[in-house]
């Protein structure tokens, strides 16, 4: 965390990896490595009231393989832009909403029909969140969450594919200070409502590391 005059910024370097296996076509890695930075522009303690924008950028550092179906790496730039507005209530509680938007570069190593080399576009993303979250103690809290996303249809040689997405998925998130600047969170996500995708369910793990 740092301070610039009257907001409070929290640069952040996220380093995602893993591993997924669809039939005969397993696949893992490092992912895209996203660098984020978090500005406060109101964050009054006595009213328990935040606002803030979350400026995103994704590079395409993860594993990509243009036969694969599956990958943890996109091969294309993106720029997420989110804004947030979180409220607490008594002494444990919070209520959290946020919306955003993304936008890509095109990927120049995509595959068509005939594996032949194409440049993939991908259209703008949407989407929001929303997070109910309590505060078991001071190192430890769970929260449910609900997340929706909108759009993301990309092209192959200027064709569209028809494959936007419009998902709608809950979860359960929980969180403990392992130390004073060590985090680990846990995550798990399932698809309550798909439209044009197949419904998928995850669980992920998280340590973070406050400098």
């Amino acid at each position: 965390y740092t301070c610039s005059g009257p907001v409070t910024v929290d640069p952040q370097l996220i380093l995602p990896f893993g591993e997924a296996d669809l039939i005969k076509s397993p696949s893992g890695g490092l992912g895209d490595a996203t660098f984020a930075a978090t500005i406060w522009f109101i964050n009054n303690k006595e009213y328990k009231f935040i606002f803030a924008y979350t400026p995103f950028l994704t590079a395409p550092t993860g594993r990509y393989d243009p036969n694969s179906p599956v990958n943890f790496g996109a091969n294309r730039w993106a720029t997420k832009h989110e804004i947030c507005v979180a409220k607490g209530f008594g002494d444990s509680t919070w209520l959290e909403v946020a919306a955003h938007v993304q936008f890509y570069s095109d990927n120049n190593d995509a595959r068509d029909a005939d594996n032949r080399t194409v440049t993939s576009s991908k259209a703008a993303s949407y989407g929001g969140e929303t997070h109910l979250s309590y505060n078991f103690t001071k190192d430890f809290f769970g929260s449910f969450d609900y997340y929706y996303l909108h759009g993301g249809e990309t092209t192959l040689n200027d064709t569209w594919q028809k494959d936007w997405v419009d998902t709608h998925t809950l979860g359960l998130t929980f969180a403990y200070m392992l130390t004073p600047h060590t985090q680990l969170m846990i995550n798990g996500k399932t698809d309550a409502g798909v439209y044009n995708g197949i419904m998928t369910s995850s669980f992920g793990a998280r340590l973070g590391f406050i400098f």
